[in-house]
């Protein structure tokens, strides 16, 4: 689902939020949303952006990162990955990550 929530106000986007989260415990969803009350319900986040004309993406699972529980002076890298890929081959890694 792309950006369902960009017209939607804080208490609407978490109403969805929760309503998705609810009704899809035995699914797997990819919903894109800029909304940060939206993807603090999800299970994993997957980023993907472009820099030098080489696609990379980041993938986090929020429930092994709890910010308030990190050392300040540990040195933590996110995986990302510096190769240029098509847009199939994306889709098919983020499936794999979320899954």
């Amino acid at each position: 689902m792309d950006e369902i929530d960009a017209a939607l106000d804080f208490k609407n986007v978490s109403i969805i939020a929760n309503y998705i989260k609810e009704r899809t415990r035995n699914a797997q969803f990819i919903i894109i949303s800029l909304r940060s009350n939206m993807f603090e319900l999800a299970d994993r986040l997957v980023g993907i952006y472009k820099t030098h004309n080489c696609t990379k993406s980041v993938t986090i699972n929020p429930n092994k990162l709890s910010l308030g529980s990190l050392d300040t002076n540990a040195n933590i890298q996110p995986v990302v990955k510096e190769t240029e890929k098509n847009d199939e081959e994306i889709f098919t890694e983020i499936i794999q990550a979320v899954s």
